[in-house]
């Protein structure tokens, strides 16, 4: 800090000194949550691989298309990225919008019904958690 006419610009240094210190905290903390994501949604998915079998099963024999639905979003800082869940509608549909409740709309397949009601249709973006594109850990309470 520059308190007197004697202070030179050299005297700035310890006010360096303090950014780079705070930066060297901030990537810390950036590595250790990085870390902390990569465990996390490692874990869950291992928990959770056998359900996603299943319900991979269940949404191939409920209706003809893929099991994942990829749609590309824009995340953080403006960056594009894929987002995956699983299908919980016929394909084709997914332009076709229909006022109401969810619960009644004839988009869903039978099997997207229950994995919506669920939010199981969401545990396939633990793996953009893994891939750094995406922080949530938990479901969302359905809003996209």
């Amino acid at each position: 800090m520059l308190t007197g006419s004697g202070d030179t610009p050299g005297m700035l240094r310890g006010d360096e000194s303090l950014v780079r210190g705070l930066l060297a905290l901030l990537s810390k903390r950036a590595v250790l949550k990085r870390t902390f994501d990569i465990l996390v949604a490692g874990f869950f998915l291992a928990v959770v691989a056998p359900l996603c079998a299943i319900l991979s099963v269940l949404i191939k024999l409920d209706s003809p298309g893929p099991v994942i639905f990829r749609q590309r979003r824009v995340g953080r800082n403006g960056q594009a990225y894929t987002m995956y869940k699983f299908r919980s509608m016929f394909c084709g549909v997914e332009g076709i919008h229909r006022p109401g409740s969810s619960e009644r709309d004839p988009r869903l397949t039978r099997v997207g019904r229950l994995i919506r009601r669920l939010y199981l249709d969401e545990l396939p973006q633990l793996f953009n958690v893994l891939k750094g594109r995406d922080e949530r850990l938990w479901i969302s309470s359905g809003v996209s």
